[in-house]
């Protein structure tokens, strides 16, 4: 692994292609272009050099896996107890085929939780909104209990904190008291 690797949490376990899903997918299109000094390692619960393009047209045979991984990732999403106990394995498995501890830059972190299992010299967090804080009602329970466990912890080890709004900025400074010097403009 090179000194410019960075570690990408491509899935968590969310829908492919939601609002944060289309965010790391169209800026690792443009970031990670073949020939450039960047090499990302994509997170799924394993480690990839690809980003898996769950929007591609199907082709017979080519993507019988994607098809597969689709169809038990919607089941998985839809039940509360198979979601936590995905979370577990995943969490549990998370270490094969790890790159060395530090080994990678950075850990880009789109999707608001910081997970234990990816290591790297530096760590950015993307945080969307603090709505699971400031409006519970809005999340189903698995949600809540995942990030009431770990956003926070993920917050203090973040090098660096990016925000979509300055409104969503202002809200991290005064709700979660972050200093300005940790969020990113």
């Amino acid at each position: 692994m090179n000194s410019h690797t960075c570690l990408v949490n491509g899935l968590s376990l969310m829908p492919p292609l939601s609002g944060v899903g289309r965010v790391v997918f169209e800026l690792s299109r443009r970031i990670f272009r073949p020939g450039g000094i960047w090499s990302p390692l994509y997170y799924y619960g394993y480690y990839s050099h690809g980003l898996m393009d769950l929007e591609a047209p199907d082709e017979a045979g080519d993507n019988f896996k994607r098809r597969i991984f689709k169809s038990a990732l919607s089941v998985v999403r839809s039940n509360y107890i198979l979601k936590r106990a995905a979370r577990m394995v995943v969490g549990a498995f998370a270490a094969i085929g790890r790159p060395e501890k530090n080994a990678a830059l950075l850990y880009w972190e789109p999707n608001h939780v910081i997970l234990e299992a990816l290591e790297a010299k530096h760590r950015l967090l993307t945080i969307h909104d603090l709505s699971c804080m400031l409006h519970p009602q809005w999340h189903p329970r698995e949600r809540l209990d995942f990030f009431n466990a770990h956003f926070l912890p993920g917050v203090e080890k973040a090098d660096l904190i990016v925000t979509d709004s300055n409104v969503i900025r202002h809200e991290v400074m005064d709700i979660l008291r972050i200093p300005e010097l940790r969020l990113g403009k």
